[in-house]
């Protein structure tokens, strides 16, 4: 499986330095990236950085979120639900930890509904992560797309498709080293709202880090974020397909974030101002297509002017190319992951690896993988693990 490389190439507005490569079945490309010290030596082909903001404090109004350290939830402080006043240091100080090896990885759709997927009651819910030889184990931080309603609650909708994830696999999902799970998709209120909520807090218990829903439009904006290796990485999750217009959240009802313009800038602004590095992960595009819409590439657009860092897609039920733009790895989409074998085709997956350098240098790639049967996507090869955090299994 080949995937295109491309991409031009800019230098990074915030002191995340990116010097990106995609190594995809022996293929590779690589564009310039800045470090974090504008008075640090330049390597030969490495572009002369732009003045730095300095190493100064912001301070900035965000969601109130919850915080991980590695894969331990930590309780969000006691403020007002809307918001809370939080200061980050933007560059590492002498006395703080040494920033180490960071490495993330995120997949397409996941499905964990009995009804959708039958071998679940026969073969436990292990079976579809037992394929990956211990890879999300591995790593930092590991992101999923989670197409179905995680709650007990509520009733289907009166639509083709509705799914209930069987709430038993949340933790089972949470062993293999799950960390963060999107509901902005068409599916996680396949139940209703009340059950979209329900699922939400369901995520949080079994310390899965939900993103991109909640009880109102700020709860759906808020990040994840995570403290790993000397890094603070914030996950974001947006979607441009829904249920339909009622499906997006606003100011007083619940729902999932909407991937229009304002909501973008918002919330990946407000991760943007108070993270190394920012993740988005958004369900756009259309099912089927080979590559990108229009109007998803202007939304990638919008999400990079807003300080995204890297972006993951996912909703085509194909997997697409992984591209640049302005520099930054877009990963169009993931494709199906853990989900039934329906026609051709649809049994192709990867999972999404990027890894940061202690020095800010970040690399992208596609681990190919094959849904062998259904609910069980298994790696093409035995991954790398030289390129695998250091932490301990």
């Amino acid at each position: 499986m080949t995937m295109p490389c491309a991409g031009s190439t800019r230098l990074f507005r915030r002191p995340v330095s990116i010097a990106v490569s995609i190594a995809i079945a022996g293929a590779s490309c690589a564009g310039p990236g800045i470090r974090p010290e504008a008075a640090a030596p330049v390597a030969a082909g490495v572009a002369t950085p732009i003045p730095s903001e300095g190493g100064t404090s912001t301070t900035t109004t965000v969601p109130t979120m919850t915080t991980t350290t590695g894969r331990t939830p930590v309780p969000a402080p006691d403020t007002p639900a809307a918001t809370t006043s939080t200061t980050v240091s933007r560059f590492p100080v002498a006395g703080e930890q040494t920033r180490q090896r960071l490495v993330i990885h995120a997949v397409g759709d996941v499905g964990m509904s009995v009804e959708q997927n039958g071998r679940f009651l026969v073969d436990g819910f292990e079976v579809a992560w037992t394929g990956l030889d211990g890879l999300f184990r591995r790593d930092d931080l590991t992101i999923v797309n989670l197409e179905c309603a995680p709650s007990d609650r509520g009733a289907p909708l009166d639509k083709e498709w509705a799914f209930r994830c069987d709430r038993r696999s949340l933790p089972v999902m949470a062993s293999f080293g799950v960390d963060a799970a999107s509901m902005a998709n068409n599916h996680s209120g396949d139940m209703g709202t009340a059950a979209l909520v329900d699922g939400r807090a369901a995520l949080e218990a079994a310390g899965l880090n939900p993103i991109g829903a909640g009880v109102d439009l700020a709860e759906a904006m808020r990040p994840a974020f995570f403290d790993v290796g000397g890094w603070r990485v914030a996950v974001v999750g947006l979607a441009a397909v829904g249920g339909g217009d009622a499906w997006f959240a606003g100011p007083s009802w619940p729902g999932v974030a909407p991937a229009d313009r304002a909501t973008i800038e918002t919330a990946v602004g407000a991760a943007a101002s108070a993270a190394d590095l920012v993740v988005v992960s958004v369900h756009w595009g259309a099912e089927e297509l080979p590559g990108p819409t229009p109007g998803d590439v202007e939304r990638a657009r919008w999400m990079i002017e807003a300080g995204a860092d890297v972006i993951v897609g996912h909703h085509s039920h194909r997997l697409q190319p992984l591209e640049y733009l302005d520099g930054r790895p877009v990963f169009w989409s993931l494709g199906d992951f853990v989900w039934p074998v329906l026609e051709h085709r649809s049994e192709e997956t990867a999972v999404a690896e990027i890894v940061v350098e202690s020095d800010g240098r970040v690399s992208a790639r596609l681990v190919p993988a094959f849904i062998v049967s259904d609910g069980r996507p298994v790696l093409l090869a035995p991954p790398d693990y030289t390129l695998r955090a250091s932490r301990p299994f």
